[in-house]
């Protein structure tokens, strides 16, 4: 069921997923206010992906659906500037923004995942395979940064997990976010790895008979 209520807002230069530990560090007076207020409510705010404007002073004009993210921890490095580690929770849409002072802010309304039409469970398990396939290549050429190869078996847990696996830009992520149902973000990323994997697969076989060649 759906909800409304008044959010503050954090407009960046990326996506958050639910289910994902995003990074922050604040230093701007107006996000210093918002933190305090945050760490005295709920730990809760709003990431936004910008559509136009500055990420550091300014207004910035922002998408409509983003990500309710709650704060983890926060580490006050001095001078005004502090780390924070906030996971995402939940989609909204931003239904009217507030003025900017003394920070942005919004009303929101919830958006609960529906799981669509589809057959959710093989076309997870679809996914899912392919997944692990992109992660072993990714391996095979040199990608140790992946921490980890388990992936969630919860269609829609596994939905928002994807797309941290793919190279993808912003606004990909953002349609993603967007999608209508479960089931259409998960058809979605079914053709984004197919056509990731169709690409490193030759990669990969170039890197191994290089590896292997014959002096």
């Amino acid at each position: 069921m759906a909800t409304r209520r008044q959010l503050p807002l954090f407009p960046l230069n990326s996506v958050l997923l639910p289910g994902s530990v995003i990074p922050l560090q604040i230093f701007e007076p107006r996000y210093q206010r918002m933190l305090r207020d945050c760490l005295d409510g709920d730990r809760r705010f709003g990431v936004v992906l910008i559509r136009s404007g500055p990420e550091v002073g300014g207004t910035a004009l922002t998408h409509e659906v983003g990500t309710v993210a709650r704060i983890l921890q926060t580490n006050d490095i001095g001078g005004g500037r502090h780390f924070l580690s906030a996971r995402g929770e939940q989609r909204f849409r931003l239904i009217h923004r507030f003025s900017d002072d003394p920070y942005p802010s919004g009303e929101i309304e919830s958006m609960p995942d529906e799981p669509g039409e589809d057959d959710l469970e093989s076309l997870a398990e679809s996914v899912r395979e392919d997944s692990l396939k992109l992660l072993n290549l990714l391996v095979g050429l040199g990608g140790g940064w992946i921490r980890r190869r388990e992936l969630p078996f919860s269609p829609e847990l596994l939905s928002y997990r994807v797309p941290g696996l793919l190279r993808l830009d912003p606004a990909d992520k953002q349609r993603l976010l967007e999608a209508e149902t479960t089931g259409a973000r998960l058809r979605a990323e079914a053709a984004l790895l197919r056509s990731q994997l169709d690409s490193l697969r030759p990669r990969l076989a170039s890197e191994f008979r290089g590896r292997f060649s014959a002096n």
